[in-house]
């Protein structure tokens, strides 16, 4: 086969008919074909009867804008009592003519809905819409938000740490035959306790200067390497001072913590020197 004849077996032949050929298809079968015709007489005959049979409803439309469109002729009794009083085709009401020059809308009543209704319902949406302004813009911004939530991290910290420090120095004090602490708070609660027994702690806890877990934070941790630099300059040597004072470096800072500290301190560094 030479390259001038044309392969009429390839897909290219196919495809340039198929572009050229834009006719519709035809449909050769009598049934499908007589289907469509009706259709298509039903669509033609349905917008028909909808031009000439309209709704009362846009009937009324229809008329009403047409007539408030429709200039009045003067004829009318009322145009000419105006027209008497100085009043000029075009021209608004009043003296000066700056008044209205068109006539008021008709807003007629259409819906079921009672008399009131709709404007009771504007008036209930506008209130919301203010409330909810208002309280978007007394809302907390991110930025508070974000401190607060910080800070309650922070406290929740703080007392999980107070609490282990506590534990820590009930177990050390008990090691050391210790019946009650120096301070209330340097042992842990004990909720094994009966409700009596917590009534007279309250009792006696307000008598007691009260140590916010507020006030405990803040003490420098250099504070106690500092206070053990001076036990060792005065020649005293406590025992096991750094593992005894794991509760005092759990805590942290605590601005009010060092008079526990120099007593604990030297209550340990006595005991080892009476040994």
């Amino acid at each position: 086969m030479s390259d001038e004849e044309f392969d009429y077996m390839s897909d290219v032949f196919l495809l340039q008919s198929g572009e050229k050929d834009i006719r519709p298809g035809l449909i050769h079968n009598r049934s499908v074909k007589r289907n469509v015709e009706l259709s298509k007489k039903k669509e033609k005959a349905h917008l028909v009867n909808k031009e000439k049979y309209k709704p009362t409803k846009v009937i009324e439309k229809e008329k009403l804008q047409d007539g408030l469109q429709t200039p009045l002729s003067s004829e009318n009794k009322g145009f000419a009592m105006l027209q008497k009083m100085g009043f000029k085709p075009g021209s608004g009401l009043g003296k000066s003519g700056e008044g209205r020059s068109e006539p008021i809308p008709v807003d007629i009543k259409t819906d079921r809905v009672g008399l009131g209704v709709k404007a009771h319902i504007a008036e209930i949406r506008a209130a919301r819409a203010k409330k909810f302004r208002e309280a978007k813009e007394s809302a907390p911004s991110f930025e508070d938000y974000r401190a607060r939530i910080i800070e309650e991290a922070n406290e929740r910290r703080a007392g999980i740490d107070l609490f282990r420090s506590q534990r820590v120095c009930h177990s050390l004090d008990t090691k050391d035959n210790v019946i009650s602490p120096l301070e209330e708070w340097f042992w842990p609660v004990d909720k094994s306790k009966t409700e009596t027994d917590e009534e007279e702690e309250e009792d006696e806890n307000e008598k007691d200067e009260e140590v916010p877990l507020t006030a405990i934070q803040g003490f420098p941790r250099q504070g106690i390497n500092a206070r053990v630099k001076s036990l060792h300059s005065t020649g005293s040597q406590p025992h096991n001072y750094s593992s005894k004072l794991t509760s005092v470096r759990l805590l942290g800072t605590m601005p009010q913590f060092e008079e526990f500290m120099n007593r604990l301190a030297y209550a340990y560094c006595g005991e080892n020197s009476s040994r």
